[in-house]
């Protein structure tokens, strides 16, 4: 069916940094806090709905305010949002053969081209055969 194949490598995500925005951050470092202020293991506070924890970690925000000993909050650098990825696609071909997909469009569009233009040459020839008669 199609003559030129190309065969496309996927891309290599590891290149890539993630993008996490801050709020999608912001839980999972509530929660990591709270493990290392001892307030359960990391089985239990990893199992804690997203309400439980801010609860408790306003309660620890309090503790932290009163207790000046008590374990401080860290800095955590700001989350890196690129405005655009591009991943680059290797292509193993130089030549680059169209998809499936397009080459039964084509072949379609053509087909109904041809229909239509049969069409109005009928219309045509019998708009004459009407004029003559």
């Amino acid at each position: 069916m199609l003559e030129d194949k190309t065969k496309q490598t996927p891309p290599v995500c590891s290149q890539y940094k993630k993008n996490i925005p801050e709020k999608a951050l912001e839980p999972k470092r509530m929660k990591e806090e709270m493990i290392t202020a001892n307030y359960g293991s990391r089985n239990q506070v990893t199992r804690w709905t997203e309400v439980k924890v801010v609860e408790t970690y306003k309660r620890l925000e309090e503790i932290r305010k009163k207790d000046p000993t008590a374990l401080k909050r860290p800095d955590y650098p700001e989350a890196v949002v690129p405005a655009k990825q591009t991943l680059p696609i290797k292509r193993t071909a130089t030549t680059t053969a169209p998809s499936a997909i397009a080459v039964y469009q084509k072949k379609r569009q053509k087909q109904m081209e041809e229909i239509e233009k049969a069409q109005e040459a009928d219309l045509m020839k019998e708009a004459l055969q009407r004029m003559i008669a």
